[in-house]
């Protein structure tokens, strides 16, 4: 296996003719079932929007904690707003993350489905007072990420021999989710289980990742090695989530992966986007990753039954879907 993840170039779609879409398909199965992984280059998100959400990002996280309280996840009934520094640990059994993060998504009414049913996160952001443009920057960010995250949806249909179009029933309403992370130094003391984020999974169909330059990320190979994912300036990364691994049966990888901010004098920051079909679209396993000698493995179940698992596992039963 490389020790690099590969590049894919979406910037071939445009120009590429009929077979474009089918070579960047392939290329898409083989990171999916080799780690699960990899950069996306050429997708077409402007870079003054990028670091609008960049500069507003770092702006909210100097902000003085009396001010971040103001917005704290834990007033919101969801987990929209504020979590502070040590407040999670995603691998369950380590030290406490060290890393604070906000959640944001698309402002939504009361009788939006996802509130109706019981994704309180969507129609109960947290906005920080005195910071006009925050808001907008993230706005316009998830607009421009999740008009990609169909498009990156679609080819994984097309990489899985199914229509182009299959996932597009189950998208009509999908879960779009941001999550601003930022990672200080980690301490030379710091315990040797202490990660910046944990060894996790991600949740959902597939996560779209923008990094600063700071590095840090690691993705857990099949030969149960860490490779680094080397920032690359402008690109994404791209990995699928626990949801799709399930839907594929497993053909396709939701691979562990870890942060420490080895920086000694900045932070790191990173915006995860997080891509997920409507909350009562049907997951179950995929006609084209089953057959006789290979029988699906999970039971049916619904998009926001899946999600509220993932949370119950991390945060406790009660608590509303964010992820």
């Amino acid at each position: 296996m490389s020790e690099q993840l590969p590049v894919i170039d979406f910037s071939r779609l445009a120009g590429g003719g009929q077979e474009a879409p089918r070579e960047i398909a392939a290329q898409i199965e083989r990171a999916c079932r080799d780690t699960g992984f990899f950069y996306l280059v050429g997708h077409g998100i402007g870079q003054r929007t990028i670091d609008a959400a960049f500069d507003a990002s770092q702006s909210f996280f100097r902000q003085p904690e009396s001010i971040k309280h103001q917005v704290f996840h834990k007033q919101s009934k969801s987990l929209a707003g504020w979590e502070p520094l040590c407040a999670q640990s995603l691998d369950g059994v380590s030290a406490p993350d060290l890393k604070e993060s906000f959640y944001c998504s698309f402002d939504l009414p009361d009788l939006h489905p996802y509130v109706a049913a019981g994704m309180r996160s969507w129609g109960a952001n947290q906005w920080p007072a005195g910071m006009p443009g925050f808001r907008t920057a993230m706005l316009d960010y998830l607009t421009a990420v999740t008009a990609l995250g169909h498009e990156v949806v679609r080819l994984f249909a097309l990489s899985l021999q199914l229509d182009t179009g299959h996932f597009d029933p189950m998208f009509q309403q999908p879960s779009c989710h941001l999550r601003l992370v930022r990672y200080p130094p980690h301490p030379a003391a710091a315990p040797s289980d202490q990660f910046g984020a944990g060894m996790h999974t991600d949740w959902g169909a597939v996560t779209l990742l923008m990094q600063d330059g700071a590095g840090g990320l690691q993705v857990r190979t099949v030969e149960d090695q860490w490779i680094d994912a080397v920032p690359i300036p402008g690109a994404l990364i791209v990995n699928i989530g626990d949801l799709m691994a399930r839907w594929t049966n497993d053909f396709y990888r939701s691979s562990p992966h870890r942060v420490r901010n080895r920086q000694t004098d900045g932070d790191r920051y990173s915006m995860a986007f997080f891509f997920a079909p409507d909350p009562q679209a049907r997951i179950e396993c995929l006609p084209t990753c089953t057959n006789a000698q290979n029988p699906p493995r999970y039971p049916p179940c619904s998009a926001i039954e899946h999600m509220m698992e993932m949370v119950e596992r991390t945060y406790g039963k009660g608590r509303a879907i964010a992820a």
